[in-house]
């Protein structure tokens, strides 16, 4: 209603003073006149809307239907022309009192159709844009939130558990040093605690700092030295400048049990894994070794790094693998507008 009385309101205006070139009409005359052309604009409205409704007149990111909205604006003008020559000649005969004048096409008249049929198919054609615009924003929406819950899903359960074999292996080794060594037993609670703390406390968060998850990390990496004991070697080398840097909780733990699981760790061939920041990556890197059958794994932890940080930033995460090595850069994430390179 309110978009029909301002180009009434516009359009009136626009044909007294520049078109018709003469003072504004008495009051009275001047609201009638402005009546029935909003009543005509409210049904180029309704009538954009039957089409829009009868002929699906949508578009998506990889069609437009042009013949079908070609076809519907040659009906919409033509309806349009058909509706202006009925309302305005019913206005002219009510005027004049005298339903022949209706039929008389002199030069204003024939100016004034002339401007309704081009002003209609204006209106169709703005109309269009505007929805087809909508439309697709609406369908770059719906498709940003679906791969946002997507990932979400992914994140949720991955952040849910630690890997089941990893608790059952946890439990096998502390079982163990229960009867063997008490007071270590008692510090592999304590960490694995820590793991489980950290795990609940972060569960529902994106990023963490980069110190709180080297902290779990070393919780972790304690529960293993026990399975592994030296058959396992970690080195970390991460200048201070980085610690602050943030991070997917839960990423550093995930790249270093992919390691566990496909690689031999033995004492005659140990597993190296080094950890170092640089340059606003953080790099993991393993010697190759590969077990002729490696453990089970439905791949979710590599992948479900890389969608995390496809939903975080546009950074990408790299993955590289040789014949003697396994490497993974993932990027540090800061909050802060200047980053410090080594």
């Amino acid at each position: 209603m309110g978009l029909a009385l301002g180009l009434s309101l516009g359009y009136t205006l626009f044909i007294q003073l520049l078109v018709w070139r003469h003072p504004l009409e008495e009051g009275p005359v001047l609201l009638l006149t402005m009546g029935v052309r909003t009543v005509f604009f409210l049904g180029l409205d309704a009538l954009y809307r039957l089409l829009v409704r009868r002929w699906q007149l949508r578009v998506d990111a990889h069609h437009i239907p042009f013949p079908r909205y070609i076809a519907a604006l040659l009906l919409f003008m033509t309806t349009s022309l058909a509706y202006a020559f009925l309302l305005y000649g019913l206005y002219r005969s009510w005027q004049q009192q005298d339903w022949r004048a209706s039929l008389q096409f002199d030069h204003q008249q024939r100016i004034m159709y002339f401007l309704e049929i081009v002003l209609s198919g204006i209106y169709f054609l703005v109309r269009c844009f505007f929805d087809a615009l909508d439309q697709l924003l609406r369908a770059s929406l719906a498709v940003e939130r679906y791969q946002r819950e997507k990932t979400q899903a992914h994140l949720d359960t991955l952040k849910s558990q630690i890997s089941p074999h990893f608790l059952f292996n946890s439990l096998n080794a502390l079982s163990s040093l229960i009867h063997t060594d008490e007071e270590k037993a008692v510090r592999f609670v304590d960490e694995l605690a820590i793991i489980f703390r950290y795990v609940l406390n972060n569960k529902d968060k994106e990023l963490v700092p980069l110190r709180a998850e080297i902290d779990f990390l070393n919780a972790y990496l304690y529960l293993l030295k026990i399975r592994f004991r030296d058959n396992l070697q970690v080195q970390m080398r991460i200048p201070a400048q980085y610690l602050t840097a943030s991070i997917p909780p839960l990423t550093l733990q995930l790249l270093i049990e992919n390691a566990i699981k496909h690689n031999i760790v033995s004492k005659d061939e140990p597993l190296l894994v080094e950890v170092d920041a640089r340059n606003g990556y953080l790099t993991v890197r393993n010697n190759l070794q590969l077990r002729e059958k490696s453990q089970s794994t439905t791949g979710v932890g590599l992948k479900n790094i890389r969608q995390r940080y496809d939903y975080l930033t546009d950074q990408p995460v790299n993955i590289l693998q040789t014949q003697s090595e396994f490497v993974a850069h993932v990027p540090l994430l800061f909050t802060q507008e200047e980053v410090t390179h080594d």
